[in-house]
């Protein structure tokens, strides 16, 4: 009881973290002028873009983590910290070039060499944090999560003062202090060599780059989404529909936090009959939660949006409309598990990538016949998710069944 007691507790802790940073962002907005804003979205855009050069390391390397093997959690380390050192250095040699200006002018170069670093301080946290929660350090991966946003907060109030300088600094300190705290912490993050080792690259990349690929395609997803209503309705709906796409945001926070606290559990079953347990449970915690959400959105949301958000008020009815879509979007997480811990990770692509062109197509074909809504597109997402995760379910179903 004590150890499900400390999983929730990081749930509700990893969740605050993100509404905290959510919550810097809203003081930055009145901390800093148009201009600034502008900096600080191109730094959260460089930070995004390298957190892509991952290729699936990070995503792999978190199911090998939590298969509890010491000398290849040593070796894992050795690469991913090899890998973090050789694009600090690539990145140096493209600044010394003046690459960066030559790409985007429009960025201020303390944005880009903030931003540079942020991003490779928020691939090594990412992943040493993965290593935490794999050894289920869930109370020491907390502290170092609620101290580094609480330093961050602090630096980003002088932003007030310092101005944009102080919004960087903040935005760069609070994955530069988890990934320095799991060093502290975990020794084992540490690198006891310095020789590049192939086979382990090609073992991590064997178990994450699919699951990279296709969160890949999820976000391609959205991103089509966003286009098309800007395209077909104007960009006065596509602000209309930021309410769902914050909803969306918010709602996979704690979805995404249980499937980290048990994709450990779910690799180290050694049975069809413990895994299955662990499927289970994480299927009811998605039910429970995605009901009191519901229950949420039908009886607080209407009052909520009137007294916070008043200009929203006539897509309070979107949210509601977009719930099945999110429900099947988390539920296709107690599949991933699945395969998750049988290694099985084409799945999660051919799923994605199903979601992807199944939605286009039928936005597509809203377009073309004049239906084309923002009540449509929740509706049409709706079905697509539905694809996709029965697609998922039915191989995971399979692939249990075999193992029998």
């Amino acid at each position: 009881m004590e150890g499900q007691f400390a999983q929730y507790r990081y749930v509700l802790v990893n969740t605050l973290v993100s509404l905290l940073a959510f919550g810097r962002n809203l003081l930055f907005m009145k901390t800093l002028g148009l201009a600034d804003l502008g900096q600080v979205a191109l730094m959260q855009t460089i930070v995004m873009l390298v957190g892509f050069l991952q290729l699936g390391t990070i995503n792999g390397a978190y199911v090998l983590f939590a298969e509890d093997k010491p000398e290849q959690t040593q070796r894992i380390a050795v690469v991913l910290n090899l890998g973090l050192a050789l694009l600090l250095g690539v990145f140096a040699l493209f600044a010394l070039a003046g690459g960066g200006q030559a790409l985007m002018p429009m960025v201020e170069p303390q944005t880009l060499i903030i931003g540079i670093f942020a991003g490779l301080a928020a691939l090594a946290s990412t992943w040493m944090n993965n290593f935490l929660i794999a050894k289920r350090a869930l109370g020491q991966s907390n502290s170092i999560n609620i101290v580094a946003i609480a330093v961050s907060l602090g630096a980003a109030g002088l932003s007030l003062q310092w101005g944009l300088s102080a919004a960087l600094a903040s935005m760069l300190l609070q994955p530069l202090l988890v990934a320095l705290g799991a060093l502290v912490i975990a020794p084992e993050l540490r690198p006891n060599r310095a020789r590049f080792d192939s086979p382990t690259l090609r073992l991590i990349w064997s178990v994450g780059i699919w699951q990279f690929i296709a969160g890949l395609s999820v976000l391609m997803t959205f991103q089509v989404e966003r286009w098309l209503i800007s395209l077909i309705l104007g960009n006065d709906q596509l602000g209309r529909f930021y309410l769902v796409m914050m909803f969306t945001s918010f709602f996979q926070l704690v979805p995404a936090a249980l499937l980290n606290i048990n994709l450990p559990k779910a690799v180290q079953a050694a049975s069809n009959a413990k895994l299955k347990n662990v499927l289970r449970r994480h299927l009811q915690e998605i039910i429970i939660y995605s009901t009191l959400i519901l229950l949420a959105v039908l009886t607080l949301a209407p009052n909520a949006v009137h007294l916070l958000l008043p200009q929203f008020e006539d897509s309070v009815s979107l949210l509601a409309l977009s719930f099945p879509a999110l429900m099947f979007i988390v539920l296709r997480d107690n599949a991933t598990l699945a395969l998750y811990a049988t290694r099985k990770m084409r799945p999660l692509l051919v799923s994605s990538v199903l979601l992807l062109l199944s939605y286009t197509a039928l936005l597509g074909i809203a377009a073309l016949t004049g239906r084309f809504s923002l009540e449509a597109v929740v509706v049409l997402r709706a079905i697509a998710a539905a694809a996709s995760w029965l697609y998922l379910f039915l191989v995971s179903r399979s692939i249990l069944a075999k193992r029998e």
